[in-house]
């Protein structure tokens, strides 16, 4: 029977594949931070992403629109394995992490995105139907019926979250951008009145 399953397995990904030890999934999206520690299934889900060969044209704007799942990946086992070893699942934590990639759950007609480095290349990738069960599996939604309020993060080409900035975080930048503006536009005028009066 276990050679069976790992025949079966060695015929489900690439032979070339390779796949984080331990995933953590957090956000928003879920009540606690998941674990997902079988590499077998994370094997799969890595595989997943690159059944396609082509990145998904979709827009930063759009993803920003879109609600999302922090993924943080365990490759070195230098970096996570004395973590597990003193303080077991729970030593793991995403910052610790050695790579970052978010999961966008599917919307409407918008197909389930994994935005991240996928077989050495970089950006959003279709997340296929064997990784989106593994998903389903540790209780990640990768199916919402509208994203509500819970857009506003999205993960640009350097790989690093960004936060969407409201009108609020820009209306005190447009202010001191109109003072100044006042304030050169006074002292060129101040200037002009001189040259004209011979005075300066």
């Amino acid at each position: 029977m276990v050679i069976a399953g790992t025949i079966a397995l060695s015929l489900s990904v690439p032979v070339d594949a390779a796949a984080p030890r331990y995933i953590i999934a957090s956000g928003i999206l879920l009540p606690k931070p998941i674990v997902l520690d079988d590499w077998h299934e994370n094997l799969i889900l890595m595989g997943a992403t690159v059944e396609d060969d082509v990145l998904v044209d979709v827009s930063n704007a759009d993803l920003a629109a879109r609600p999302s799942i922090d993924l943080a990946l365990f490759w070195d086992a230098t970096i996570w394995e004395p973590l597990v070893q003193q303080r077991g699942l729970s030593g793991l934590q995403p910052r610790d992490a050695n790579q970052r990639a978010r999961f966008y759950p599917g919307i409407g007609s918008a197909v389930p995105l994994f935005v991240g480095m996928a077989d050495g290349v970089f950006g959003p990738h279709r997340m296929g139907a064997r990784g989106l069960a593994v998903l389903a599996r540790y209780g990640v939604p990768t199916r919402m019926a509208s994203a509500s309020t819970l857009g506003g993060t999205t993960l640009p080409t350097t790989g690093r979250r960004q936060i969407t900035p409201g009108w609020k975080g820009v209306r005190p930048l447009v202010a001191m951008m109109i003072g100044m503006t006042l304030i050169v536009a006074g002292l060129t005028c101040f200037r002009h009145r001189c040259d004209r009066d011979a005075g300066c």
